[in-house]
C-alpha cells in the first residue's frame, strides 16, 4: 500500500508538469530547390521525432504558448539526405477531449544542419513556418467517470496533418563557404500522443 502511495504522490507531482506534453512520429513530402537558381524543384520527403507542450494560462482555457523541439531526416532528390535539430515557438488551441475533435498550431521553427555531430555547421541554419491540424482520437470522459476513477495521468492520441514552409541557408564546404539558400514546401501526418490528466 505504501508503495502504491509514493507511486500516486510522484503521478500527483508530475501531472502539472506532463499533463499537455505530447510526442510525435511523422512524415511529410512536397517539393524544394535552390533558391535563384532557375532549378526545376525537387521532390522532397522526411521523416522525424517531435515534442512539444502547450502552456495555458489556466486549467480551462484551450489557448495557449506552443513550444517545441524536433530532430529530422530530410531527403531531396538528387541531393541525398541530411538530418538537422529544431525548435518551435509559437500559437496552440488544443482540441476539446472529444473523439474527433480539431485543434490549430501555428509557430515559427528555427534550427540547425547536422553535420558530422556537428551543430551549425559553416554557420547552416534554417528558417520557418507550420500550420497544423490536430484531431483528438480519444473517447469523451462522463463526470460521472472522472468522479469515480479520476485520471493522475494518462496518454491520448491525436492524428496530425500540417503543411510546412522552410528556407535553409546552406554553405558550400569549400573555403570560400559561399552562401546557397535552399527552400521547401510540403505536407505532413503524423501519429501523437499527449499526457492528459483529470487534476488539470
Amino acid at each position: 500500500m505504501s508503495a502504491w502511495r509514493f507511486t500516486s504522490t510522484l503521478l500527483l507531482l508530475a501531472a502539472p508538469t506532463l499533463a499537455g506534453c505530447a510526442v510525435e512520429l511523422g512524415g511529410r513530402v512536397g517539393v524544394g530547390g535552390r533558391v535563384g537558381t532557375g532549378e526545376i524543384p525537387h521532390f522532397v520527403w522526411t521523416s522525424g521525432v517531435a515534442g512539444h507542450t502547450a502552456i495555458l494560462p489556466n486549467p480551462g482555457s484551450r489557448n495557449g504558448i506552443y513550444i517545441g523541439a524536433e530532430i529530422e531526416s530530410r531527403n531531396e532528390a538528387t541531393l541525398g539526405s541530411r538530418w538537422s535539430l529544431g525548435a518551435s515557438l509559437g500559437f496552440a488551441r488544443v482540441p476539446q477531449h472529444l473523439f474527433g475533435a480539431p485543434g490549430l498550431e501555428l509557430h515559427a521553427d528555427a534550427g540547425t544542419r547536422i553535420l558530422e555531430g556537428v551543430l551549425f555547421p559553416n554557420g547552416d541554419s534554417y528558417l520557418g513556418a507550420t500550420a497544423a491540424l490536430p484531431i483528438w482520437l480519444f473517447p469523451a470522459r462522463q463526470l460521472s467517470d472522472v468522479n469515480n476513477d479520476p485520471w493522475i495521468l494518462t496518454r491520448a492520441l491525436e492524428l496530425v496533418f500540417s503543411v510546412r514552409g522552410r528556407a535553409y541557408f546552406d554553405h558550400t564546404l569549400d573555403l570560400a563557404h559561399d552562401l546557397e539558400p535552399r527552400y521547401d514546401a510540403t505536407f505532413g501526418f503524423a501519429i501523437r500522443t499527449r499526457f492528459v490528466s483529470d487534476f488539470m
